[in-house]
């Protein structure tokens, strides 16, 4: 069996390489009829087509991944919403205060979301950076894992790719972030509505 790689010019996506292929081998078998194979039993696939399987096993991993994100996102949803609970009732006496000297329920509720929100931009920001450190620099940690600690996670011979793929799909990216920074400000939700509706007097006089 005799395999020919085509190399799509930049900007051009596999669908449209494997329609032409198609369309110029038709051309070609018409001009040469009897002295090459027919179209018909010529297969011409894309990379993906081709490596489906393999390709199926990353993506698969993926959404294992981005699954296991989502439950960490809802940990931390209950997580903030317990600290923040815990806040709310150390500082219902300067709630109280707040509320005694004009503070609207929508403002004492505005600084606790505001919480939440400067914790989720901060958290994610640290760990996007620290994520971006990593995905960069994977392959030398995990030559560093094999030779130190004798860990071989990524198995070329499974993958068929010699060395871990490092690309950042900006997409996702965001995504992940965005999650972080939703899952803070929803945790702090609860809280600032139990901050927003207490009573001034009984908040001043909480000991």
């Amino acid at each position: 069996m005799t395999d020919v790689l085509v190399r799509a010019a930049p900007g051009v996506k596999g669908d449209a390489l494997e329609a032409a292929a198609k369309a110029v081998y038709a051309d070609f078998a018409d001009a040469h009829r009897g002295a090459v194979p027919s179209a018909a039993r010529i297969s011409i696939q894309t990379y993906e087509q081709r490596n489906a399987m393999f390709i199926g096993a990353v993506q698969k991993e993926t959404t294992l991944v981005l699954f296991i994100f989502g439950v960490v996102s809802l940990t931390s949803v209950f997580l903030v919403l317990a600290i923040f609970w815990a806040m709310v009732s150390e500082k219902t006496r300067d709630i109280g205060v707040l509320r005694a000297i004009g503070a609207s329920g929508t403002g004492v509720a505005a600084v606790w979301v505001g919480y939440g929100l400067a914790i989720g931009l901060v958290g994610s920001a640290m760990g996007a950076g620290l994520a971006a450190l990593i995905v960069t620099n994977i392959n030398p940690i995990h030559g560093w894992m094999g030779k130190a600690l004798g860990v071989q996670v990524w198995d070329p011979s499974v993958y068929y790719f010699t060395t871990i793929p490092t690309d950042l799909d900006a997409m996702k990216f965001v995504i992940i972030v965005a999650g972080g920074i939703i899952a803070s400000v929803v945790g702090a939700l609860v809280p600032a509505a139990r901050a927003a509706w207490m009573d001034p007097v009984k908040a001043l006089r909480f000991d």
